[in-house]
């Protein structure tokens, strides 16, 4: 009962979560002002307004103008429903000393990773509000708990300075200069190893996509991929399987 009840704050998030992601480059408020359709202008009911079910209801079409709505809106209703849950079930079977604390913090950069990778997606921007805020907010957390604070931080400079240096070789054509503060601020959150996990399959899932969309004739070889949309779900991945792969890894490299 109490995962399916972060599953449905999740859901509620979530809908905050896209009005932030389609607000905020925009210079737009989110914390104030009613919905309202970005088509027609139309400020949306409160039952308009319901994760899943208003898509549903609607038909997946504005009540207003009959334009439809982006399926988008309910896959991150539902990721974030189902991030907040698994966050929740990951945790709870850890017996942590701060529990509470670790939880609600995790879930915070969760929700801000989730608006990084809507931002990235659609405007290919990252925007340091959504970067440098946060990257104080981990320092803290770490030092407060005192799990392994230098593990993460050091691991957020390692990473930073990895992307630095691709972005400096390639004169900003390989990676963005936001890419880098996003690093720092992935690698003070996992921490080692967990980093190196997401790093992996971030650049493995970025290469065969990217291959698969030259393939298809959607890209070119000279053509730019936001990185976020991969670095994102790396990091991800690893935050709820990283140890079990690393721990595969030591032992697959301890038989040789």
């Amino acid at each position: 009962m109490i995962t399916l009840s972060f599953f449905i704050l999740g859901l509620i998030i979530g809908s905050f979560l896209n009005v932030v992601a389609w607000r905020l480059p925009k210079g737009e408020q989110f914390w104030r002002g009613h919905s309202h359709c970005p088509h027609c202008q139309k400020k949306l009911t409160w039952l308009e307004l319901i994760p899943v079910f208003s898509f549903l209801w609607q038909g997946g079409r504005c009540r207003g103008c009959q334009k439809n709505i982006s399926f988008r809106y309910v896959v991150m209703e539902l990721a974030t429903g189902g991030l907040f849950a698994g966050t929740y079930y990951f945790l709870a079977s850890q017996n942590l000393v701060y529990f509470w604390p670790t939880l609600i913090f995790y879930l915070i950069i969760v929700s801000v990773l989730e608006i990084i990778f809507l931002i990235d997606w659609q405007d290919r921007i990252i925007l340091d509000i959504l970067i440098w805020p946060f990257v104080v907010l981990s320092i803290l957390f770490w030092l407060f708990t005192g799990m392994g604070w230098l593990n993460h931080l050091l691991a957020g400079l390692g990473c930073a300075a990895f992307f630095g240096m691709q972005f400096l070789s390639s004169k900003g054509r390989w990676i963005g200069s936001g890419d880098i503060g996003l690093g720092f601020l992935l690698g003070i959150f996992l921490g080692h190893p967990l980093i190196l996990i997401a790093l992996y399959f971030s650049y493995v899932v970025g290469a065969i996509s990217g291959l698969l969309l030259v393939a298809i004739r959607k890209k070119n070889w000279f053509s730019e991929l936001p990185f976020a949309i991969f670095l994102i779900p790396g990091a991800l991945f690893a935050l709820f399987w990283g140890q079990i792969i690393w721990q595969w890894w030591l032992g697959f490299v301890g038989h040789f």
